[in-house]
């Protein structure tokens, strides 16, 4: 009888062990129930000039939903690029609600380059991207990179970051989300548009 009531305990305990590693599983990195260190509130994309300019600007875009899926709209900053130029690209990936904020989910990222990369797709504005980092197989990232701006327009920027591509898909290394698959973490869109000088 105390050998069966001690099985009995055991298989309860590893049921409940199981049940709850299955939660934490199906939990994106927006839901609710992530943990605070997944939760992505906010993307901001910086640019500078390759060739230093005078003034030294520094272009940024941003989206930041700090309340998640359904509540408020997301706050959203665009900015407007020079034609014919070329820029070094930043992407950062925060969660806002920890205190202090900070950049833990690119480092995390970083740690773990092999299972992410960043994808940034251009639509209405003639851009192109190569990325300047690399993960321990020599894969990019996507948190760093270099954007040449071609003719003027206007259109918008969507930043995806993807967990687990497959990096040895077609044209997944030259930034091309078509064949990446993995999951997506988080994908924002922000307007964005390059004009003449």
């Amino acid at each position: 009888m105390y050998t069966q009531t001690r099985k009995f305990y055991l298989l309860a305990l590893l049921g409940l062990f199981f049940t709850l590693q299955a939660c934490n599983e199906d939990d994106g990195p927006n839901d609710p129930g992530a943990g605070d260190e997944e939760l992505i509130t906010t993307v901001i994309v910086s640019m500078v000039a390759d060739q230093p300019t005078p003034d030294g600007r520094t272009y940024t875009w941003s989206w930041t939903d700090l309340d998640g899926p359904g509540g408020d709209e997301p706050v959203v900053v665009s900015d407007s690029l020079p034609w014919q130029g070329l820029y070094n690209y930043t992407v950062i990936f925060r969660n806002e609600t920890a205190v202090p904020p900070a950049n833990l989910v690119n480092t995390e990222i970083e740690q773990e380059g092999t299972d992410h990369q960043v994808f940034l797709q251009f639509e209405g504005v003639n851009l192109q991207y190569q990325y300047e980092d690399e993960d321990a197989n020599g894969q990019p990232i996507g948190l760093r990179g270099k954007v040449l701006t071609f003719l003027p327009g206007e259109g918008t920027m969507t930043v995806t970051l993807r967990h687990e591509p497959d990096k040895d898909a077609v044209g997944v290394v030259g930034g091309v989300i078509v064949e990446a698959g993995g999951e997506t973490d988080v994908e924002v869109e922000i307007p964005i548009a390059v004009f003449e000088q």
